[in-house]
């Protein structure tokens, strides 16, 4: 066990590194031996040198104008990323607007983004500024970016090249000033070789690039993460990981990285008795959860071993399963899934769902 030794020795240090007021980075030789590169941003410390450097690339970067583009794996902070980016520039007192690329309804993405006036379109009852004229002064965060559909891409270029806007419905453009910052878990420079991204427009939003690294390659993150998702708790209670629990969380590949860590933290202190939380109130799935998958004709669900599965195929079990259990009523359905209901439709008529139905709800 000398890799979880080692790893439990740097706790200390790492937890002492939170310390570290918000945009401080605390210098050190990465190759000096026995030495911990700590650095930190608005929401996020780390012990780990790639994070540390990705970290002090964003510090270095938030006070310029240059887009920032911030690449890793669902769950490894890109939101918090680009809030740190935020607050340590001279628009923190701006508004700071997110945007889900992937979430938006093809139909309605353009006006999402650059806004509309009353009555461009059905149900447009009053004007919208859209994510940009919301953002004007600030910071416009466009997550999962490598969503966004190629017609729309064209206009976001345009918008970025000539600083102004056009809302749908709108005889003429708007000046908008705003600081762009995306994130994706997509490699980007695939898609552009694929044809599915704008060459041009991701040399645009690439001005400054970040990796963030995924927690499992970032060993001596975890317990101290952990421990800060403890303190977090702020009910007056001083719990900690025992030794036991500790070594269950140094275990664990972590594929949901911080979102998942978070999630077991906040079960840990439900299920522990003491505020020394030991290795059974650590519940984490082994990689076989399963769940169960609606059979055809509402018979009796069927267990589906997730492992192996694509998304793709997961959204569909969740589609039917909501379906089965509200009887086709559509609002419920979205509500359920939280999702927009032009969305849910769209999903239904893929898995034919829509056709002779009648529900609405």
């Amino acid at each position: 066990m000398p890799e979880l030794a080692r790893a439990l020795q740097l706790v200390p240090e790492a937890v002492a590194a939170s310390v570290l007021g918000p945009g401080e980075a605390r210098p050190v030789e990465p190759n000096a031996p026995g030495t911990i590169c700590v650095a930190s941003v608005p929401g996020m410390i780390t012990s780990d040198p790639a994070l540390g450097r990705a970290l002090e690339l964003l510090r270095r970067s938030a006070p310029a104008r240059l887009p920032v583009l911030i690449r890793g794996e669902s769950g490894s902070g890109k939101e918090v990323a680009a809030r740190a980016v935020h607050e340590l520039s001279p628009r923190r007192g701006a508004p700071f607007v997110p945007v889900n690329c992937g979430a938006i309804a093809p139909e309605l993405a353009e006006a999402e983004l650059f806004g509309h006036e009353r009555g461009a379109f059905t149900g447009a009852v009053a004007s919208s500024l859209g994510a940009f004229g919301a953002a004007n002064g600030g910071t416009l965060f466009l997550d999962e970016i490598g969503d966004l559909p190629l017609p729309l891409q064209v206009k976001l270029l345009r918008a970025l090249e000539a600083g102004e806007v056009k809302p749908v419905g709108s005889p003429r453009p708007r000046s908008i000033d705003v600081r762009i910052v995306c994130a994706t878990h997509r490699d980007l420079r695939k898609l552009v070789r694929a044809g599915s991204f704008r060459e041009d427009l991701y040399y645009r939003l690439a001005g400054v690039a970040v990796e963030l690294p995924p927690l499992r390659e970032r060993r001596g993150d975890i317990v101290p993460l952990a421990e800060h998702f403890l303190a977090q708790e702020r009910d007056g209670v001083e719990r900690r990981f025992a030794v036991d629990a500790q070594g269950r969380l140094l275990a664990h590949p972590w594929p949901g990285n911080a979102r998942e860590l978070r999630h077991v933290v906040q079960l840990a202190v439900v299920l522990s008795d003491s505020p020394v939380i030991r290795a059974p109130a650590v519940r984490i799935e082994d990689g076989t959860f399963r769940w169960s998958e609606p059979r055809e004709g509402g018979s009796a669900p069927e267990l589906v071993d997730l492992r192996g599965k694509t998304l793709d195929h997961l959204e569909a079990v969740a589609v039917r399963a909501a379906w089965e259990r509200h009887a086709g009523r559509r609002g419920a359905i979205a509500r359920e899934l939280g999702i927009a209901r032009s969305s849910l439709l769209r999903k239904l008529d893929a898995l034919g769902l829509r056709k002779g139905a009648g529900a609405s709800g």
